[in-house]
């Protein structure tokens, strides 16, 4: 709820409350001590371990609207409440991470016996051949390598409905622990209702500058999108493959489009993600966002969106070659990809995977990558 929805039903509760009745008690008869009855009736229904959601919902509607102490007593009551359910939640949302890595790890490891790895060696083969030749065409990569890495995805990757279906009772708690997420930040909202509420009030200012923040933990996509994520780590690679996969997906992330040096997208993180993926499957090592790298990629894709011009060869001045722009970044690079028209970092990815000459880079070697958009313009540099 908006302060300022908050302010003008607030303004215009004193005129709701029920008049004194002749002959009645006095608490009856005077507003504020009714509203202090009702603010303890309130309270009481928070505080009952076995009240349902939906009293403890219309009790908290209440309390917003009950002067000032009606929202005061509400916030610090949900400080604490979200306080304790915050470390309760973190504590469980390990277990079940732990617990969910290791059932998709077991997973994993009944299906790849030692038939299957050399089923998964051939496959590789199969792609990296086909990379390596200088007469590699789109057919070929559509007829002969898209149907291996389809099948390689089948052998080595565990997906999370896989891993849930296999184990309801994880399941179960996952379903608990999404649910528990939920109410979190409904009770997040309502904090947040109730210092407005006491924003709104001169009397009600020293109060809300007294409540500190609390946490705002993953929501329940958020946290579906973790279980995503861990399945793929769970794909066979060495150490340094996953370290640099969860050392890229740790990086900062930026949105919007106006990046400065240093800075990256989240487009630009989701392609190299993508691609990284895949050369895993394929046993490549996978590749390390390199920032400066972005940078110049960046710069390229903004240069050939704003100047015209679609090439490798650039004719801004110093910015010549994708070597230039590197050295231009504090960086090197090896070799370079552009494309246009994709939306997203994966549309890009999947365009020079269709492309010879630009599948061959994505499937060579170099330790580093970078990846820069500027609208639907799209440049990819490997370095060693």
């Amino acid at each position: 709820m908006s302060p300022s929805r908050l302010l003008t039903l607030l303004l215009a509760l004193p005129a709701a409350l029920p008049a004194a009745v002749p002959g009645a008690p006095p608490s009856a008869q005077d507003p504020a001590a009714r509203e202090r009855d009702r603010i303890v009736e309130m309270m009481k229904v928070l505080r009952e371990r076995d009240a349902d959601e939906a009293a403890r919902d219309a009790a908290m509607t209440e309390l917003l609207f009950l002067g000032v102490e009606g929202p005061k007593v509400l916030a610090e009551w949900l400080e604490r409440e979200l306080r304790s359910r915050s470390k309760e939640s973190e504590k469980e949302e390990r277990r079940l991470l732990a617990a969910f890595e290791k059932e998709a790890s077991g997973l994993l490891k009944r299906r790849l016996d030692g038939k299957a790895w050399q089923e998964v060696e051939e496959l590789r083969r199969v792609v990296l051949r086909n990379a390596r030749d200088p007469e590699l065409t789109k057919a070929r990569i559509e007829g002969e390598s898209d149907p291996a890495v389809a099948r390689l995805e089948a052998l080595l990757r565990v997906g999370a409905k896989e891993v849930w279906d296999a184990a309801p009772e994880l399941y179960a708690d996952w379903d608990a622990l999404l649910v528990a997420r939920d109410r979190h930040h409904v009770l997040l909202e309502t904090f947040g209702a109730a210092r407005a509420a006491l924003e709104v009030r001169s009397e009600g200012r020293r109060h809300a500058e007294r409540l500190g923040q609390p946490e705002v933990p993953p929501t329940a996509d958020e946290l579906l999108a973790r279980a995503d994520a861990l399945a793929e780590l769970v794909t066979p690679m060495s150490a340094a493959d996953r370290k640099a996969l969860e050392d890229n997906a740790a990086l900062p992330v930026t949105p919007g489009e106006a990046l400065q040096a240093g800075e990256l997208g989240p487009e630009e993180q989701a392609g190299v993600r993508d691609l990284n993926l895949r050369r895993v499957l394929l046993g490549l090592p996978a590749q390390r966002i390199d920032l400066k790298l972005c940078h110049a990629c960046r710069d390229h894709s903004k240069d050939m969106a704003e100047l015209g011009f679609f090439a490798h060869e650039s004719p801004v001045e110093g910015k010549t070659t994708p070597w230039d722009r590197a050295a231009r970044a504090g960086t090197t690079a090896g070799s370079e990809n552009i494309a246009r028209g994709a939306r997203t970092g994966p549309d890009a990815i999947r365009q020079w995977w269709y492309s010879p000459g630009h599948h061959r880079n994505m499937m060579g070697g170099g330790a580093r990558t970078g990846l820069g958009r500027f609208g639907d313009h799209w440049t990819q540099l490997f370095g060693g």
